[in-house]
């Protein structure tokens, strides 16, 4: 894929080990307090999608667009919008996407084109 060098801003546990993608002060595992943010190799596969197609508001201009699941390769999964989907359909679970960028509280991806292997 290209652009390998995204990586996906975390939080994890200090003490377990345990990662999560939303802001949190305390470990539901092992229930430490000692978080610190790292990041993730940003490398996954697409896990489920949706395609929005009647919005909530304030979304009406961005319809239809897909929110996916994506399974990092270190096994947390996040919720995403998928860049460079054109709402095709043609979207098969466990294709390759990498992360680009974490906007407004959103994690983006991008679907790796089968036939090339780069981001489509």
């Amino acid at each position: 894929m290209t652009d390998k060098g995204k990586r996906i801003p975390v939080n994890q546990c200090q003490k377990c080990g345990q990662c999560y993608a939303i802001p949190t002060y305390l470990c539901l595992k092992c229930h430490s307090t000692e978080m610190a943010e790292e990041t993730l190799s940003g490398e996954g596969k697409l896990s489920s999608y949706t395609i929005i197609r009647v919005p909530p508001l304030g979304f009406e201009d961005q319809a239809p667009y897909t929110v996916a699941i994506i399974e990092l390769d270190e096994g947390l999964k996040v919720t995403a919008r998928l860049e460079n989907d054109p709402v095709s359909n043609d979207l098969e679970l466990l294709d390759p996407c990498q992360f680009i960028k974490h906007k407004d509280s959103v994690y983006w991806f991008q679907l790796e084109d089968k036939k090339t292997g780069v981001t489509r």
